[in-house]
């Protein structure tokens, strides 16, 4: 237990208030996608490094193998974040939107793979509209379809609390459910304009000038809601002792849905802060690059 509260605060360290790195202006802009790049790639390869070591073997090796793994899968992440505004401004179509996603769900595999002390090709873990899909490649192929919790919470939320209107051809096109916002969701949001959860976004229609750039922005954030996917991994050794079971409900239950939830509210809710916050940092950085996509 020591070593999953150590983990989470370390993670926790990892992401808190490194806004001003993320976010300031600067004519190198080599040096800010390196800073992005670092980020990613360090955040990624800790939690692949950590969870390793709570699933498997506790030793500086185990650490140091699955650190890579997860690193490069951070490189990939901040590959597919950073092309995220290139694909707005040029391929601006279902096509691009979803390649974009598929790989930003490798490099979340690589991590994920890392975390249990897997090859980093072991799996691949693809999730659309909530619908998380697991391509096993070691060994036997095997096809695993589970439904995300943390979308299926959030769904949830979405009828009882927020507002908006469901637009379904930009849901189909952008990969996430997509809805138009009315008034009290544009309260709710403190007047922003827009808004995401986990595989969702409100987008205010009225938006002229920086809609597109807001879309981006919305976007990245569900992007950061996967970035802490692997944490739920740090749970598993309390997990399968005192809640899967062999032979329990909770056991038969996880066949088909997938607990992505509790690990990511630990890391991102008590890490962050609106105005000076990381996930904010990053999205305004890639968001802004929508009007420089012309000389990328």
């Amino acid at each position: 237990m020591k070593k999953i509260i150590l983990s989470y605060a370390i993670i926790s360290i990892i992401n808190y208030n490194n806004s001003k790195l993320l976010s300031q202006t600067s004519e190198n802009n080599f040096g800010m996608e390196l800073a992005h790049l670092s980020y990613n790639s360090l955040l990624s390869g800790v939690i692949g490094g950590l969870g390793a070591i709570i699933n498997d073997d506790a030793s500086w090796r185990t650490f140091y193998s699955n650190f890579l793994k997860g690193a490069a899968g951070g490189a990939v992440i901040y590959s597919a974040k950073r092309t995220l505004p290139l694909i707005n401004k040029h391929f601006d179509n279902m096509f691009g939107y979803w390649t974009n996603r598929a790989l930003l769900n490798l490099g979340n595999s690589f991590v994920y793979n890392a975390s249990m002390n897997r090859d980093i090709l072991d799996s691949y873990y693809l999730e659309f509209y909530g619908v998380n899909m697991q391509f096993k490649f070691k060994d036997d192929f095997d096809f695993k379809v589970r439904a995300s919790l943390g979308t299926a919470l959030m769904l949830g939320a979405r009828f009882l609390v927020f507002k908006g209107k469901f637009d379904f051809s930009k849901t189909l096109k952008y990969g996430v459910f997509y809805f138009d916002m009315d008034k009290t969701m544009y309260d709710l949001s403190g007047n922003a304009g827009g808004f995401a959860m986990r595989n969702m976004i409100w987008v205010d229609p009225l938006l002229e000038k920086d809609k597109e750039a807001t879309i981006v922005h919305e976007l990245i954030h569900t992007y950061q809601f996967m970035d802490f996917t692997s944490t739920r991994n740090f749970l598993n050794p309390v997990g399968n002792e005192y809640i899967f079971t062999e032979n329990s409900i909770m056991k038969s239950i996880s066949n088909y849905v997938f607990f992505d939830i509790p690990a990511f509210f630990f890391v991102y809710s008590f890490s962050q802060s609106y105005n000076n916050s990381t996930v904010e940092a990053e999205a305004d950085f890639y968001g802004q690059k929508i009007y420089k996509a012309d000389d990328d």
